[in-house]
């Protein structure tokens, strides 16, 4: 395994290095000391629940479910908490799933199945090789489990290419032994299918794998085209790509657009546009203000006559709510002039108490629709009927 802490082929950034093959040597003309380590409270608290679940996965006889600790993480030298009930739905979850694989694969293939955790994986040395969350193998049979804890980006496991890359990479230690392979995400925020398993075999996964060698090598000779798409959402350099800047600019050089007339004299098919390009356009403008920011934090001199604030912030406890109780309770306060009517708990929480089977008879909690969104039609969600719309219009 290269000494070095990050991978130029990173399995977990394939979806941007296979689908755009130019951009590996853009971030390296960029960044030629590597991408710095941007952390933010979300890809912090994200962290701080996969190593969580790397302990529970590394000691399946852990209790099922512990309510005694919640998790910290530092963002910018302070700490952060991650309450029991925002991350216990992700690693419950995600471990009673390597559970149930272990259990069926112990069933069918009648060997004990091997669980590997965090395990490391190279597919072109120096080059392409990370960790994966989970496999779990028997017989011929591999499954890749990876943890998926976002909210705002629902992740597929059919094609994934950072699925596939990992299987490759287990595949290749492996002999290419495994016939019946499964990529799996756990992600707890898709409430409908918290759990995707996607089939393939070893046929279709030596195919990715003599694509990933080319992809890596027109690379590597500097052919590779800039192209931009989903995959370019977490690209490092998105404001220095020309691909990105045709992209986003070439809306207002289409003429036909007439991107700029007020909406009531557009057309319906000029309005389809805008909102089709819209995502780019505002992708492209963020990315560059970041770039800016970032500048000015460096160099406060280097962007005239803009300078960096400090944000606005909401006022929050220093200490957990007991602890703040218990220090003005020894100044004096009363308890009562301290706490309002207690309120009810989450409902994971009165879930537990109640069991999940009355929970759900009494039939005490409801999910309203949600707002009406304008999708392609490629999108897997069902269509809204106009009497859906209509109702929610009203409301």
């Amino acid at each position: 395994m290269p000494a070095r802490g990050h991978a130029e082929y990173p399995p977990s950034a394939s979806d941007r290095w296979a689908g755009c093959v130019g951009s590996t040597q853009l971030i390296r003309k960029k960044y030629p000391k590597g991408v710095p380590n941007k952390q933010t409270q979300a890809t912090a608290s994200g962290t701080a629940i996969h190593e969580e679940a790397e302990r529970w996965a590394l000691d399946l006889g852990r209790p099922a479910d512990p309510t005694s600790y919640g998790l910290t993480y530092k963002v910018g030298g302070k700490t952060h908490r991650i309450d029991n009930e925002e991350w216990r739905p992700h690693v419950i979850g995600y471990i009673t799933e390597i559970h149930r694989i272990v259990e069926e694969l112990r069933f069918f293939t009648g060997e004990e199945p091997t669980i590997v955790v965090e395990g490391k994986v190279t597919i072109i040395d120096e080059l392409c090789w990370g960790s994966v969350d989970c496999y779990i193998y028997a017989g011929n049979v591999l499954y890749v489990v990876d943890l998926k804890t976002g909210r705002g980006h629902i992740v597929s496991a059919e094609q994934n290419k950072q699925f596939m890359t990992y299987a490759v990479g287990i595949c290749i230690d492996h002999k290419w032994k495994f016939d019946e392979i499964h990529l799996c995400r756990y992600q707890a925020p898709d409430e409908a299918h918290p759990f995707d398993d996607w089939q393939t075999d070893k046929v279709t996964l030596q195919a990715w794998a003599t694509e990933l060698r080319k992809i890596i090598k027109t690379s590597e000779a500097g052919k590779g085209e800039l192209t931009s798409g989903d995959h370019c959402l977490w690209c490092p350099v998105k404001a220095d790509c020309p691909e990105q800047h045709k992209t986003a600019m070439s809306v207002f050089d289409d003429e036909e657009a007439a991107t700029l007339a007020p909406v009531q004299d557009m057309t319906l098919e000029q309005q389809l546009f805008l909102v089709e390009h819209s995502k780019q356009i505002t992708d492209y403008i963020k990315a560059v203000a970041e770039n800016v920011l970032q500048m000015c934090c460096e160099d406060p001199k280097s962007v005239p006559g803009f300078k960096v604030v400090e944000g606005r912030s909401i006022r929050k406890w220093s200490k957990s709510e007991d602890e703040i109780g218990l220090a003005l309770q020894m100044e004096g306060v009363d308890a009562t002039e301290l706490y309002e009517k207690p309120k009810l708990k989450s409902f994971t929480k009165v879930e537990k108490v109640l069991g999940k089977q009355r929970f759900a008879e009494l039939a005490l909690i409801e999910k309203p629709p949600g707002k009406p969104t304008l999708v392609p039609d490629s999108d897997k969600r069902q269509a809204l009927n106009a009497l859906h719309m209509e109702g929610f219009q009203e409301e």
